[in-house]
């Protein structure tokens, strides 16, 4: 009986030591999943205030450009949380509505200001250029890979008229779509009330 005894009490000393030690593991779990969270969420803040760097400075060149830019970055934004998009995606076409048209960076002075009928042919083939610019300018940054695809096509169209590729249709990727409305959106109205034919060029 004494031998009994002295079993269970090894044993619930045992269990007491097992217990002790998962939950250890999993609050030293808990604080390496906190830790990765808050790591996660300064990587993304950081780079937020990068890819915004960028702009201010592409504005310091071109105020008219920047200010386009993040116009549309801020409907794209608006758009996406009214859809409820998960928060991924509203970045992604956040950052595609807000880079979209680097690719016009250091050529927009040249165009700007020039009625489309005006335009040479040169000209207007450097304009059609740009998303292909940026494409090439973003696809260097890893976590702007996807991001790259919405600057490459956001002047396709429907009816296969677009540029670069002359998409049509259902070839369109459907998320690129998005940043289409909400940044023709954003070029009627500036059309209206700025008069500049910078970004209105098809």
């Amino acid at each position: 009986m004494d031998e009994a005894e002295n079993l269970d009490e090894v044993a619930a000393a045992r269990i007491e030591e097992l217990k002790q030690i998962v939950r250890r593991n999993a609050e030293q779990h808990n604080e390496t999943i906190k830790t990765l969270k808050e790591t996660r969420k300064t990587v993304r803040r950081n780079y937020h205030r990068m890819v915004q760097l960028l702009i201010e400075v592409i504005s310091l060149e071109n105020r008219y450009l920047g200010g386009h830019l993040k116009r549309c970055a801020e409907t794209t934004w608006h758009f996406c949380k009214h859809m409820q998009l998960p928060k991924d995606m509203c970045y992604l076409h956040y950052y595609g509505a807000l880079l979209h048209d680097i690719g016009l960076v250091g050529k927009e002075t040249e165009l700007s200001g020039i009625p489309p009928e005006q335009l040479s042919d040169q000209q207007r083939e450097e304009f059609r250029q740009h998303p292909l610019y940026g494409e090439k300018i973003i696809s260097t940054v890893y976590n702007l890979k996807r991001t790259a695809d919405i600057i490459r096509s956001h002047h396709e169209r429907y009816d296969g008229h677009g540029f670069p590729d002359q998409l049509q249709g259902s070839s369109i990727p459907h998320g690129i779509i998005l940043d289409q409305v909400t940044i023709d959106k954003i070029h009627s109205f500036e059309s209206m009330i700025e008069g500049d034919h910078l970004i209105t060029v098809v």
